[in-house]
C-alpha cells in the first residue's frame, strides 16, 4: 500500500516526505522505498521525541540529537535529510515543564543540528510543533529556517496572524502548515465521528463549521477544497501536509488543492464573520 501511495503522490506532483522517530516504523518503512529515488524527494524529519514500549520519550541534548540524526539517516538509507526539525518542545507535549525542555532544545539540539546544517548533513532546521509559542519564542533565540506548526493557521483557527506570522515575515522563516483539516472536522467528517485537535469536535466548533460548510454550498465550494487551499494564500506559508494514507487519498487531496474557488467565497466568509479581514 506505501509503495502505491509513493509513486501516486510523487505521479501527481508531491514530492515532501514528513516522518520523523516519534511515528512508529515510518522512517524504516520508508528508506528502502527511497531507494534509486532518493533526489525526487524533499525528506523532512525530526529529533528530540521517540515513541517506544507504548509511549513518548524526550531528549533534546545535543549528544541524542546527534544520535538520532545518525539513526534516522540509516533508516532512511541516505546521507543527508533536507529538512530536521526540533520536535514537540511546546506546552501541548509538556505542559508546565515546557519551559525546560525548551532551554535544553535551545542549548542542546539547536547548536548541534546548526552544526550538522553547516556540514551539509542537513538541509534546513526548525521546529516541528502543535502550538504556536514555541515557533515565537525560538525566534527570540534561534536562527532557523521554517516551522511545521500543526492546525494553527487553519480555517478554524488563526491566531498566528497576530503573532507567528508577522515573525516569520520579517525574518524570512517558512511555515510548513500541517493539519489543515483540524485532524477531520474540515475535512467532511459527519459530525458523530467529526475530530478537532485529535479528539471528538465539541458542539462550538460543530457549530462554527456548519456555517461555513453553508457558506461554501452557496458557492460551490467543497469545505475540504477551501480548508487545503486557505493556508496557501498566505506567502509565508511554503507548504500544507493534508496527512494521505492511501493512493486514494491523494488523488482526492489533490482534487481538492486544483479545485477552482471563486473569490466571492473568501469575501463572504469575511462578511460572515467566519475569516478575519
Amino acid at each position: 500500500m506505501l509503495r502505491n501511495l509513493l509513486a501516486q503522490a510523487r505521479e501527481l506532483g508531491i514530492n515532501l516526505l514528513d516522518t520523523a522517530p516519534a511515528y512508529g516504523t515510518s522512517e524504516q518503512r520508508l528508506g528502502p522505498l527511497l531507494r534509486g529515488q532518493r533526489d525526487q524527494w524533499i525528506i523532512c524529519s525530526k529529533v528530540g521525541e521517540e515513541f517506544t514500549d507504548g509511549q513518548s520519550h524526550f531528549d533534546f541534548s545535543a549528544k541524542h540529537t546527534r544520535q538520532s540524526v545518525e539513526r534516522s539517516l540509516q533508516r532512511l538509507g541516505t546521507d543527508r535529510v533536507d529538512i530536521l526539525l526540533i520536535h514537540d518542545i511546546d506546552s501541548a507535549a509538556h505542559g508546565a515543564d515546557a519551559p525546560a525542555y525548551f532551554r535544553q532544545a535551545m542549548e542542546g539540539a539547536l547548536p548541534a543540528l546548526a552544526e550538522l546544517r553547516d556540514q551539509g548533513v542537513i538541509g534546513a532546521l526548525g521546529l516541528g510543533v502543535n502550538m504556536a509559542d514555541a515557533c515565537i519564542n525560538a525566534l527570540d533565540h534561534a536562527d532557523l529556517d521554517c516551522c511545521l506548526i500543526a492546525g494553527r493557521y487553519t480555517l478554524l483557527d488563526t491566531a498566528i496572524l497576530d503573532d507567528l506570522l508577522p515573525k516569520c515575515r520579517a525574518r524570512g522563516v517558512s511555515l510548513i502548515v500541517g493539519g489543515p483539516y483540524n485532524s477531520g472536522v474540515l475535512a467532511g467528517a459527519p459530525p458523530k465521528s467529526a475530530t478537532f485537535d485529535y479528539r471528538p469536535a465539541p458542539p462550538e466548533v460543530l457549530a462554527r463549521v456548519a456555517e461555513l460548510s453553508g457558506v461554501a454550498e452557496a458557492h460551490g465550494v467543497a469545505l475540504p477544497a477551501a480548508a487545503i487551499q486557505f493556508p496557501l494564500g498566505e506567502p509565508a506559508v511554503a507548504s500544507v501536509i493534508p496527512g494521505m494514507r492511501t493512493a486514494d487519498e491523494v488523488r482526492q487531496n489533490l482534487a481538492h488543492f486544483n479545485a477552482k474557488i471563486p473569490a466571492a467565497f473568501w469575501q463572504a466568509l469575511k462578511d460572515e464573520g467566519l475569516l478575519r479581514r
